[in-house]
């Protein structure tokens, strides 16, 4: 195997280790260099920007699984809201809802507010 081949493969496995949330002292480890190398390559724009791509599918990929389960969370939290079920249980539910209310207002007005803020400082 060339060195190029292997700086290849040990930078991949640096890559999906670093953009899992690896210590550099983890990455290195798993890639069979030292940390010293570790550092060098993440001095690298290319190889930190390779880092930070992984790292945002990661995130992107999460995003999108949460984003599948809140149509059923949201679907359980209705059926638990229910005569059905004991006012403790109902209570916590609603407590749930009105959380989840309050933080996606708040959510809103602070977007409406930064995208405000960044209007004006771009005139």
């Amino acid at each position: 195997m060339s060195e190029e081949t292997r700086q290849i493969e040990g930078d991949e496995v640096l890559i999906e280790a670093l953009g899992r949330g690896a210590t550099q002292i983890e990455a290195a480890a798993l890639a069979g260099v030292c940390t010293r190398t570790v550092s060098r390559r993440l001095d690298d724009p290319t190889f930190a920007r390779r880092v930070a791509a992984y790292r945002d599918s990661i995130l992107e990929t999460g995003a999108a699984r949460l984003g599948d389960l809140i149509a059923r969370a949201t679907s359980t939290l209705a059926e638990l809201l229910s005569d059905d079920h004991p006012p403790q249980i109902r209570l916590g539910a609603s407590r749930a809802v009105l959380d989840a209310a309050l933080k996606l207002r708040e959510t809103a007005l602070l977007e409406k507010r930064i995208a405000n803020l960044e209007g004006k400082a771009s005139q």
